[in-house]
């Protein structure tokens, strides 16, 4: 990083006295607006920082042999070097579902559903709206079909 012309040095003082002077007679407005131009000003800065050190690691990327940053990014998940970016969440078996509506499903995970504790208000019992396995594959192959 180079040196800033806004540093404090010994040729410029701290500027937080200098910003007090400024803005002691503005209102609030005129302040928060000072702050919003100094947070875009900022942002501009982060920008151009962050394009420089992107710009060096694609070519370091490069002169290691990848076409581009993704590629190496692969590479050293591969490698586990890095934790995968793009974990899959394993799928929850569905445990109970509403013989009513079939589209109302629960994982016993959770908070129990609305629908369900409908039913067990009305005296119904849970163990009512458990899945049996031979259920459930054949709903897992219709999810697995529409994919």
């Amino acid at each position: 990083m180079t040196n800033d012309t806004n540093q404090p040095t010994a040729d410029n003082p701290d500027l937080t006295e200098t910003f007090k002077e400024l803005l002691k007679n503005s209102d609030v407005t005129g302040i928060e607006d000072v702050i919003k131009k100094l947070n875009m000003m900022a942002d501009a800065k982060r920008k151009a920082e962050y394009s420089v050190v992107y710009e060096e690691f694609q070519e370091r990327v490069a002169a290691l042999g990848f076409a581009n940053v993704q590629d190496f990014i692969v590479a050293i998940e591969a490698q586990g070097i890095i934790k995968p970016s793009r974990t899959q969440r394993r799928k929850v078996k569905i445990r109970y579902r509403d013989p009513e509506n079939m589209k109302d499903t629960w994982t016993g995970r959770g908070k129990q559903p609305n629908w369900l504790q409908a039913h067990i208000a009305n005296g119904r019992s849970i163990e009512e709206f458990e899945v049996k396995d031979a259920e459930e594959s054949e709903s897992e192959t219709e999810s697995q079909a529409k994919a």
